[in-house]
């Protein structure tokens, strides 16, 4: 209707301008009269108006059109740019025509320039690259974009990884064909689907986790099984061998023995049980006392020390130079975890050593406990350690595993270190052996005495008399005995060689050190006062030459000081007099090779004194405690044969009034008395010894000499020289 008004008013208008235009113009005349004139420029006006009026409505509707367009356009661009995918259209030959922010932004963040992704670049092209590059997704995703725009399909759907040095990514691309005439069009939409695979891999990994702690308790449950009916087999067929009545008394105190070792045992297997069912309940619980930390080490190794000497084991124990002497935890549970490790390295070392060091490391105003237990065992995988810690588990799982347990210790051991305040981490190297570091939280440090240079030998070890009652200490390598005093060479060259050690002697400092530098000793002996050479200046020169084999001290004087000064020379460890022969065996044991035999299969002296007690007995007399002990009998026969002679050597010093050789003749006595097993004369001869070295008068002097007389004069088997009744 517009463009009829427009025609029929250009018509008017044109006739009109034709009527009333000049005469100049050419044209026929025509019999118009001037109304007619005027109706029809009135015509031609109106229908003018008429197309102006039309023209414009036209135009503004097409202009709303147009916006209402470009707004849809807008909606649609900004739907698209508001999807998290990232989406691009392709054109028939593969080239990108259009592509949404999202695919814009991560390109952007991953090093992309627009020149390789954006608008005109060819995808088909590109997956080309990639495919010649060995990527099987390209090659998928090139494939199915030309079956898409060829008709051929209608949908494709690839996942694919996506990941990089920092993170894993994995996407999800569709492929579909773009609706619309013309040439085909093809949409391509990337969808970031890393929340769902993460998903799904923790979703499948605690299905395997559960898998395995199901097989690894079940697994768990046949391994207790098999430890809880061993000690049971023993205790039943113990029991039933003590019914019988034929049996010797000796033979059912064995069973007895037997049964009891094996009852410690299965109650050792129902206390780790009991344990992990509080730690897996969250009910294990720790208290914080303030306790003695040497006693708790020396606890420790009253526990685990005789099983590495069973084992013929070096077990050496050393410390910081500085060590708290008390701290504030959990005694019981610090005991359980140190004793866990230990027998454990202990458990898994065939040959060589296990070592415990303690030290301490102090913040501002607290204190950590640190313990070192490492060995020279069997060591572990990377894939055995990575499971050490974990519940019903060990590292060897296997049925014919040699080694037994529960697989719950070191559980047990590292949530209890947790408690504490610290933790438990290993360093291991299959086949060179282990390291557990342990650590707890020692509590405040402000007013806590400290220990300098702590020794084992000063340790409060419980007695380990009951735990070898019916076997011995047998030990393997050399040994550098130094040592003035003709009794103690007697008494401490007996023990080492019934032990099966080879010994050599040095009657001075300077003949042990030409010795030691000579030859190849396992292990020196140094007794500190000495003459020519004191014990001390050997051991320093001993170590300014570079000797590094161990030294340990042997000394009657058992002050701090002492020991200070025994260390500061450069010994190893430290023993003082008198010398007891399971803790000198005990002491050579932490550093020779060492094995636990009965003792019917030691050797064994030909004299067996009768046993009785150190104190006089009803007839006056002073017998030694190791009277009943074959593997002395014969030395002590020996010490007791000499003591006449030393009656006259301290009766002939003390009329001429030789205070040096007065001194000297009490001081071996103090030495070697309590090794012979006479206490009171080593007790008596020390009272002798300070009223020397406090320079009383010699009245005083000469009572506490007649009374350690008097005391010789009593031991069971002494028999007075002409010599010394004369004198």
């Amino acid at each position: 209707m517009i463009r009829l008004a427009i025609v029929i008013a250009l018509g008017a208008n044109a006739l009109t301008l034709y009527t009333l235009l000049p005469t100049a113009i050419a044209r026929p005349t025509l019999p118009v009269s001037p109304t007619a004139v005027v109706a029809i420029a009135g015509i031609a006006l109106t229908g003018l108006a008429a197309a102006l009026l039309g023209l414009t409505i036209s135009i503004r509707s097409r202009t709303k059109h147009e916006e209402l367009l470009r707004r849809s356009e807008a909606f649609a661009r900004a739907t698209v740019d508001a999807l998290p995918a990232h989406i691009a259209i392709v054109d028939e030959w593969g080239a990108i025509v259009s592509t949404n922010r999202a695919w814009h932004e991560f390109a952007e963040g991953h090093g992309v320039t627009p020149a390789n992704v954006g608008v005109g670049v060819n995808y088909l092209a590109e997956c080309d690259r990639a495919a010649a590059r060995g990527c099987a997704d390209a090659v998928a995703i090139g494939a199915a974009l030309r079956g898409v725009l060829a008709g051929k399909d209608e949908h494709f759907t690839l996942e694919y990884p996506f990941h990089s040095p920092d993170a894993r990514n994995w996407f999800q691309v569709r492929v579909s064909r773009f609706p619309g005439d013309g040439a085909p069009h093809a949409c391509l939409a990337h969808e970031d689907v890393t929340a769902r695979k993460l998903a799904e891999e923790q979703h499948e990994n605690a299905k395997h986790e559960a898998e395995a702690a199901n097989a690894a308790k079940s697994a768990f449950v046949a391994n207790i099984s098999h430890e809880i009916r061993t000690p049971m087999n023993a205790i039943i067929g113990y029991a039933d061998m003590l019914l019988d009545a034929a049996g010797s008394a000796e033979q059912r105190l064995g069973c007895v023995k037997v049964i009891r070792r094996n009852g410690e045992h299965l109650l050792a297997i129902i206390n780790d049980i009991l344990d992990i069912s509080k730690v897996e309940a969250c009910r294990m619980s720790t208290e914080r006392i303030t306790c003695d930390l040497p006693q708790m080490v020396a606890d420790v190794i009253g526990l685990t020390q005789p099983k590495a000497i069973e084992k013929g084991l070096k077990f050496e124990v050393t410390f910081d130079e500085l060590i708290p002497r008390t701290v504030q935890t959990d005694p019981v549970r610090v005991k359980q975890v140190l004793a866990n490790l230990v027998g454990n390295a202990i458990k898994f070392t065939s040959c060589g050593v296990v070592r415990l060091y303690v030290s301490q490391e102090v913040s501002y105003f607290s204190q950590n406990l640190r313990f070192s237990v490492s060995d020279t065992g069997i060591g572990m995988t990377q894939e055995q350690v990575s499971r050490l810690f974990q519940p019903f588990s060990q590292a060897d799982a296997s049925t014919t595993r040699k080694f037994g347990g529960t697989g719950l210790g070191l559980t047990i051991s590292k949530r209890l270190a947790q408690m504490l305040g610290g933790d438990i981490e290993v360093e291991t190297q299959e086949g060179v052996g282990s390291t557990f570091r342990f650590w707890i939280n020692g509590g405040p440090r402000e007013g806590v005495e400290l220990v300098r240079n702590l020794m084992q030998a000063q340790l409060d070890l419980p007695d380990l008399t009951a735990t070898f009652e019916g076997q011995d200490i047998r030990l393997q390598g050399r040994v550098l005995l130094a040592e003035d005093g003709e009794d103690n060479q007697h008494l401490l060259t007996t023990f080492l060689r019934q032990a099966g050690v080879q010994v050599a002697l040095a009657n001075n400092g300077e003949l042990a050190v030409r010795l030691a530098l000579a030859n190849d000793f396992d292990l020196i002996l140094m007794d500190m006062q000495m003459p020519v050479m004191d014990g001390y200046r050997a051991t320093a020169k001993l170590r300014d030459a570079g000797y590094r084999r161990p030294i340990v001290a042997l000394t009657a004087h058992a002050m701090a000081e002492d020991r200070l000064k025994c260390m500061a020379a450069g010994c190893s460890e430290y023993l003082s007099k008198p010398i007891d022969r399971q803790k000198l065996l005990m002491m050579c044991a932490s550093y020779l090779s060492a094995a636990i035999v009965p003792v019917n299969e030691s050797p064994t002296p030909v004299a067996e004194p009768a046993a009785v007690d150190e104190a006089p007995n009803s007839a006056g007399l002073l017998t030694s405690t190791l009277a009943g002990d074959p593997r002395v009998g014969r030395v002590l026969e020996k010490f007791i044969a000499r003591l006449p002679e030393r009656v006259v050597q301290l009766r002939g010093a003390l009329e001429v009034g030789n205070l040096e050789l007065l001194r000297q003749s009490v001081h071996n006595l103090k030495g070697a008395g309590s090794g012979y097993g006479f206490k009171p004369l080593s007790e008596q001869s020390a009272k002798a010894e300070d009223a020397l070295k406090s320079e009383r008068t010699l009245d005083e002097i000469r009572g506490q000499v007649e009374e350690l007389i008097g005391l010789i004069e009593r031991v069971a088997g002494y028999t007075p020289t002409t010599a010394a009744v004369g004198g």
